[in-house]
């Protein structure tokens, strides 16, 4: 075959395949379905602000190898929320939540995955709750902090750790909020 032919005949074979074979789209994903149901109606649920950095108000899932590159920030090319992190949280706590009696103010301070090592990874949230009385007065603030290995390290990895990650969470402000005076 001549150099002609066969850089004709590469030609066609790449626009051929490039033609049937689809870029691969982002799979999205959330912190799963609710198990129950705390029968919280959303006119009964008293106000959640929730603040965070611009960065978690991203859909893009955030990791660090921190055994490589400890400062260096990677996003998931093929795994995505499908909502920011904050939004979703503020989902679950409505949906699982058995003490939302008051208004909180909830500030995200970090939430991403990060690697120990090439085959060990975890997920961290950490956050600050402040409740608030129906007044407007501040009646107590907490600071949590969670982490959980993943079972693979990679983002399907992330993602059911966080899912876990955040039924603890809610249960630990749960009880934090069970504890308080009643409104």
């Amino acid at each position: 075959m001549t150099p002609i032919r066969f850089s004709l005949a590469l030609v066609i074979a790449l626009a051929m395949t490039g033609c049937e074979i689809a870029p691969k789209q982002p799979d999205v994903h959330d912190f799963g379905l609710p198990l129950t149901f705390s029968g919280v109606s959303n006119a009964n649920t008293p106000n959640i602000d929730i603040d965070a950095p611009k960065w978690i108000w991203d859909t893009r899932i955030r990791y660090r190898l921190l055994y490589k590159s400890p400062t260096k920030v990677n996003f998931y090319m093929l795994d995505r929320w499908i909502a920011t992190p904050p939004e979703l949280f503020r989902q679950q706590l409505i949906t699982h939540s058995k003490f939302l009696r008051y208004p909180l103010a909830i500030k995200f301070l970090d939430f991403e995955q990060q690697f120990l090592s090439a085959k060990q990874a975890k997920v961290i949230m950490r956050i600050s709750v402040t409740a608030f009385s129906n007044d407007n007065k501040s009646l107590a603030t907490q600071e949590f902090y969670w982490q959980h290995n993943t079972l693979s390290p990679d983002g399907k990895g992330a993602v059911e750790a966080f899912a876990v990650l955040v039924r603890s969470a809610i249960n630990d402000i749960d009880n934090w909020l069970a504890n308080l005076p009643a409104p």
